[in-house]
């Protein structure tokens, strides 16, 4: 059965204008997983030289899975969204001890796995084993909006269903794989999020929004996002001798199971070295003395903004009793690369080991 005049042109395309991307050269379902899971919300770019040390570290699922949290997250610092490496380890022990080994190719299956969620498993089932699922993120989302003109705003029910009707009208049953990394590659190379280039468009006389508006950017309608909440946060990097203090996130939280230097929001009109030497005491039951500050930054994150201050402090009495931790270290400065941080404590101890103490 012939395909759709669109689906050929995106097909037709693609063969074309792909890139040469690493995990487009396998077909090994272990290695598309890996890279479908880096590539969320984060640019190719920067995915590429993690995908490659990840792979070498843990060539296999059985290698991932026989791996403790703390390697992966080694791995995965400065990457961002540290769930996914959560998530990415808890599927890979759930695999290995259900499935062999080895990714199901069943949707059912997929679906009850950690970080398997609707976008994930269909681009798993159509990448790596070639089944007819649509795999929709927000490259599809965009391209589908514009040539359909779809109205609703995005993340609605009924703009989901809609996009996904039309995808699943149109796709390649006999190549699920091109067709969907067809859509996704257009809305990274062509029809972009703030300026798409319809003048380079191998579907643009099929696309409503370029026929009928003065703007195709105008597609899809997003709701106005509220402004990010924006926190100062004091931290206390606490020597004790030749050693420094180290705790670890509870799993639950924000950057769950990483290890950081303490510390906590200011209050209003509040110091930031007595807000530092407060939660030393409040978090770690640690009196100090707060010398100096070491850095300061800006930091985000997909829901707020932080402005992290870094004080040089030095312990004076207490022992440490753990309220919302759940581990802690004193280690050498030296030491701290064997543990893995959040990003936002890395320029720190970028700057701490220039001390050399």
């Amino acid at each position: 059965m012939p395909y759709k005049p669109l689906t050929s042109l995106l097909l037709s395309w693609y063969a074309e204008h792909k890139r040469n991307l690493p995990w487009r050269n396998t077909s090994i379902p272990y290695r598309i997983w890996i890279s479908e899971i880096m590539l969320q919300q984060t640019q190719v770019a920067q995915v590429i030289p993690y995908y490659s040390r990840f792979l070498k570290r843990f060539p296999t699922l059985k290698k991932l899975a026989k791996a403790s949290l703390e390697e992966v997250y080694l791995l995965w610092q400065g990457l961002g969204y540290y769930r996914r490496a959560r998530m990415l380890h808890e599927a890979a022990v759930l695999m290995n001890t259900l499935h062999q080994g080895k990714i199901p190719h069943e949707y059912d299956l997929l679906r009850k796995l950690p970080g398997f969620g609707e976008y994930t498993t269909g681009a798993v089932l159509s990448l790596a084993y070639h089944k007819p699922y649509p795999a929709i993120d927000g490259n599809v989302n965009r391209v589908i909006s514009r040539i359909f003109a779809i109205r609703d705003f995005v993340g609605s029910t009924s703009f989901r269903k809609q996009v996904k009707d039309r995808v699943m009208d149109h796709l390649a049953v006999n190549d699920p794989a091109s067709f969907n990394q067809a859509l996704m590659e257009l809305g990274s190379l062509v029809c972009q999020p703030k300026k798409p280039q319809c003048n380079r468009c191998p579907v643009s006389r099929h696309c409503t929004a370029f026929s009928t508006l003065s703007d195709p950017n105008m597609l899809p309608l997003k709701k106005s996002k509220k402004k990010k909440p924006h926190y100062a946060i004091a931290i206390g990097i606490l020597l004790k001798g030749a050693r420094v203090l180290i705790a670890r996130r509870a799993a639950n939280e924000l950057l769950g199971n990483l290890w950081e230097f303490p510390g906590g929001k200011k209050k209003h009109r509040e110091k930031l070295s007595d807000t530092c030497r407060r939660e030393l005491k409040n978090k770690m039951n640690i009196d100090a003395v707060v010398s100096r500050p070491l850095i300061h930054y800006r930091h985000t994150y997909s829901h707020l903004d932080v402005t992290l201050h870094f004080f040089m402090s030095q312990y004076v009495k207490g022992r440490v009793k753990l309220k919302k931790h759940t581990q802690f270290k004193w280690v050498k400065v030296s030491e701290l690369k064997r543990f893995a941080f959040a990003s936002g404590h890395k320029k720190a101890i970028a700057e701490l080991k220039l001390l050399k103490l």
